[in-house]
């Protein structure tokens, strides 16, 4: 199989090692504009060669997984739609669907696949991982699918998740899109207002030197450009505006609880985000325990590896 890869970013370029991996037989190309991106990839030995052109890094491939900012994307679709052999699959990684998927539907010719990609995992943070083959691993897929694809398309896109060590999850855009305007446009928004309000020039440069491993995290969930930050936002807004609307109303009241010294309504707060944290670590399973120490490791060592956790007594 020939599969080429078009951006050797953190995701573009895991997956290639993972296919690797597998130990069959697989040929990867590499394209990527970003001098840095191929350098990496052919130091790891994602790639098994390169090609400064689009058009002819994916000529024969028979799978092209495209890892870009949303706007990349869709630049791409369109440049490979009329230049692609029929049935070839073509796979995104972007994470709001409706907007990709109206572009694939409107430029790809018949005989020609896409099928949506969105890798979710809290391995993935660009700016605290480093590309490997075990990094997808036991990540969630979620895959959107024209009405009419063919039933060899979804079978060979589902081939490639789970090659890679993914679970895969079939679901439409507008759900998807509702999914991650909570989970993924939230936390977004949340870091760029955090950054606004702490953009005040009076003691700024003292904060810059107190900037630690929390504020880091936070600051990763942002594009790796201004533009791509704006554009994630903007492509999902109809649907992310509610969930700020919420983030608000509870921001409020626990703003209000703080400044009313309100311990026995902190408390409760305090409970059930703990919880509710716990419950998404568990990926959706009942807590056995409100216990706000095991919700705080659960983080701690998702993001931190453990550093700083107190030993048992």
């Amino acid at each position: 199989m020939h599969v080429t890869i078009v951006g050797l970013n953190l995701v573009g370029t895991s997956i290639a090692l993972a296919l690797k991996a597998t130990g069959r037989e697989i040929t990867i190309t590499g394209h990527d504009p970003e001098s840095e991106n191929l350098k990496r990839a052919k130091e790891l030995k994602a790639i098994d060669k390169t090609h400064w052109n689009l058009i002819s890094a994916c000529d024969d491939a028979q799978v092209i997984l495209l890892d870009l900012s949303l706007s990349e994307t869709e630049k791409t679709i369109k440049a490979l739609a009329p230049n692609i052999k029929p049935g070839a699959l073509i796979m995104d990684t972007t994470a709001v669907k409706r907007q990709v998927m109206a572009t694939a539907a409107k430029v790809m010719p018949d005989g020609l696949a896409f099928v949506g990609g969105h890798f979710v995992s809290h391995k993935l943070m660009a700016s605290m991982a480093e590309p490997s083959a075990d990094l997808l691993k036991d990540a969630t897929v979620f895959l959107v699918a024209p009405d009419k694809v063919a039933p060899e398309t979804i079978n060979l896109a589902t081939t490639v998740v789970e090659a890679v060590g993914a679970v895969p999850r079939f679901i439409d855009a507008e759900e998807h899109d509702g999914l991650v305007a909570a989970t993924f446009g939230l936390p977004l928004a949340q870091a760029v207002a955090t950054f606004r309000a702490i953009s005040e020039p009076a003691g700024l440069q003292e904060r810059y030197k107190g900037m630690g491993a929390e504020l880091y995290t936070l600051g990763s969930l942002l594009g790796a450009t201004a533009e791509e930050t704006a554009e994630l936002a903007r492509a999902n807004a109809d649907l992310l505006v509610p969930w700020l609307d919420r983030y608000t109303d509870k921001l409020t009241e626990f703003r209000d609880v703080l400044a009313e010294g309100n311990r026995e309504a902190l408390e409760e707060i305090a409970t059930q985000v703990h919880e509710t944290l716990i419950r998404y670590l568990r990926k959706g399973e009942e807590p056995r325990t409100s216990s706000y120490g095991e919700a705080g490791l659960g983080l701690r060592t998702m993001f931190l590896g453990g550093m700083g956790r107190k030993k048992p007594s």
